[in-house]
């Protein structure tokens, strides 16, 4: 993260996979997560992250308006 200079807390990763990229995100320190949750994977709550369904409600963990793509 230093590439990127930001530190941990201020990235968000976004992924459908809690097994394999929220569980690295933790690994490496990233503390905002969100399970993009398609119905695939079993949720894994002790990686503290925030789940949605559609990925309209994104900009709202984020403090931004919905915006409906449908």
């Amino acid at each position: 993260m230093v590439k990127l200079g930001v530190t941990p807390d201020e990235i968000v990763h976004v992924s459908a996979s809690p097994k394999y990229d929220l569980r690295t995100a933790a690994t490496i320190g990233i503390k905002n997560k969100v399970y993009m949750d398609r119905g695939f994977e079993h949720d894994e709550h002790w990686l503290d992250y925030k789940r949605i369904t559609d990925i309209a409600d994104l900009p709202v963990l984020l403090g931004l308006p919905r915006h409906d793509t449908r």
